[in-house]
């Protein structure tokens, strides 16, 4: 056995850095509020983190965030930040994108982003349906986020990709997570009146949809 001991007195200094990285997918039934809930959470990354910066696929009423088009995110997606300041990238019906014929983003993109050691990036997505996701962008999630509106109140269900497992029964995954609850108000409504998707022309490609349900 060899011991190296000149490395036991050298300093080290670990990288102090809690923002969430990875992917992150609000999932739920159209018009259970996902959309909504994914632009509160960029919401309160800004307050946290005010340096953030926000590309998105949705037009909604905020003047941190830049709205772009598919093939612009495309490019921003595989530009290294040299500033290192943290990004978040804002895309709606996320599958529409994965599996388009002329999307440049795939598994090997998002793997990259959500696994750069230094980058502070994030994708946050919306997904009508966990299963219409590709088995190979489940390995990159840092959670799944499972949406539910009654009246003006969100329920939030974040789970935990570590834990899912699928339920037979229920044809659904499940795991352990976290709740969250709050209520639509002024600020909220005021940007949810504005959502508007970005025309984008993109060619989906059925043949990539492999987030079928086990059998």
């Amino acid at each position: 056995m060899r011991i190296h001991l000149k490395t036991f007195i050298k300093k080290f200094t670990p990288i102090k850095d809690s923002f969430p990285k990875g992917l992150v997918l609000f999932t739920g039934e159209q018009g259970m509020g996902k959309t909504i809930s994914a632009v509160f959470y960029i919401r309160t990354l800004k307050e946290k983190y005010p340096d953030l910066i926000v590309y998105s696929t949705i037009q909604f009423n905020a003047d941190y965030a830049t709205i772009v088009t598919i093939p612009e995110l495309e490019k921003i997606l595989l530009t290294r930040d040299k500033d290192r300041k943290p990004i978040a990238f804002l895309i709606d019906e996320i599958q529409n994108v994965l599996f388009s014929k002329s999307s440049k983003i795939n598994q090997q993109v998002v793997m990259s982003i959500t696994q750069q050691r230094k980058a502070r990036k994030t994708i946050v997505g919306t997904l009508q349906e966990f299963l219409d996701l590709d088995t190979r962008y489940r390995r990159q999630l840092r959670a799944v986020v499972r949406v539910k509106r009654i009246g003006r109140v969100i329920y939030e269900t974040w789970l935990n990709p570590e834990t899912l497992s699928f339920d037979n029964d229920a044809r659904r995954y499940t795991g352990k997570g976290t709740h969250e609850i709050w209520k639509l108000h002024d600020e909220t409504a005021q940007m949810y009146d504005t959502f508007e998707i970005v025309s984008q022309s993109l060619e989906f490609d059925s043949s990539k949809l492999k987030g079928s349900a086990p059998t």
